[in-house]
């Protein structure tokens, strides 16, 4: 994997945003990184509470091991960017990827996760979004239009070197050889020109190497509605 920056280092997304949509000015754009983190075991995820979301339910004993993971293989989670709950000030922990619905799914359906992709349980979990930024920009307008503003927010930064760079420098700090990658990253309006889903696999396919095994899902909100193999895509390994 090629790095051409530190792993946390930040973009200029209040000017993604505004080039994106047109604006003349930055004032309003919700710029806000929503951190990666090491959430903990699938074992421990299964019998959380299922009112706490994931950001509630921590298991690491301080900040800082947040941010680190074991050395023993772990499931690596992408999702394509955050939303809403993801900064709700309400929560204990905010930001925090995956902090409302798309969490308390990913809880509900941990043990699954297990057996569908031929894991131990013991197996670590950790969450990212591909842009750690929030490309909805809110969920004004409703649900067309923060999905619009989502798609074009996402496929602007992805365009830029910079934004790509980035999750490649931060697929090299949380990687490592054994992992399982898993691209649950929304596949966006159909109207959008490429999936957001395939912009980020084609990236993943550059960053990754072959000791990574790599599965394509649909984006965890949705698993509640279906039998959890239903929303497997593929096998990219």
């Amino acid at each position: 994997m090629n790095c051409d920056g530190p792993w946390n280092s930040e973009l200029d997304f209040e000017e993604m945003v505004r080039c994106a949509l047109g604006r003349e000015t930055t004032a309003g754009i919700h710029s806000l990184r929503c951190p990666d983190v090491y959430v903990g075991r699938l074992r421990d995820l299964a019998y959380r509470p299922p009112s706490h979301h994931l950001g509630y339910w921590q298991l690491a004993d301080s900040a800082t091991a947040r941010y680190g993971r074991p050395a023993s293989p772990c499931l690596v989670l992408v999702l394509e960017s955050p939303h809403v709950d993801e900064f709700d000030p309400t929560h204990c922990y905010t930001p925090w990827p995956a902090n409302g619905p798309t969490g308390r799914s990913i809880g509900r359906y941990a043990s699954r996760l297990s057996v569908l992709l031929n894991v131990p349980l013991d197996t670590g979990l950790v969450l990212l979004n591909a842009i750690p930024y929030q490309c909805s920009q809110g969920n004004s307008g409703g649900g067309s239009e923060w999905q619009k503003r989502r798609d074009e927010v996402f496929s602007y930064s992805w365009a830029q070197a910079s934004t790509k760079a980035l999750f490649h420098a931060r697929l090299r700090h949380w990687v490592r050889p054994g992992d399982m990658v898993v691209n649950a990253c929304t596949a966006g309006l159909r109207r959008t020109k490429a999936r957001l889903r395939d912009l980020v696999d084609a990236e993943m396919t550059k960053a990754l190497d072959t000791t990574v095994t790599r599965f394509r899902m649909h984006h965890p909100a949705g698993w509640r509605r279906r039998d959890l193999a239903e929303h497997l895509i593929d096998c990219k390994s």
